[in-house]
């Protein structure tokens, strides 16, 4: 389940926040992105142990999530890929 998405500033990816029964299903769910299918985007996924959260994130305290950074392919100059709009 995605907790929060959003663009990176500069706009080259975004970022997301998961959480998973694992690593693996945080993965499957990357590797299903049709941009990632395309080849236009990858992500890099990082496990972290959130141990602050707001009140109505509290069911994730001290849960492994992933941290999934979308990074673009675009060549340079180019304007802003999709992928990387509200993601």
């Amino acid at each position: 389940m995605f907790l929060a998405s959003g663009r990176k500033e500069p706009r080259d990816g975004g970022v997301i926040i998961a959480v998973a029964e694992d690593r693996a299903r945080i993965e499957a769910i990357a590797a299903g992105d049709p941009f990632v299918r395309a080849g236009v985007c990858a992500y890099r996924v990082t496990e972290f142990v959130a141990t602050k959260t707001a009140p109505t994130l509290a069911p994730y305290r001290e849960t492994r999530l992933g941290a999934m950074r979308l990074t673009c392919r675009a060549r340079a100059g180019a304007r802003p890929c999709s992928c990387s709009n509200g993601r």
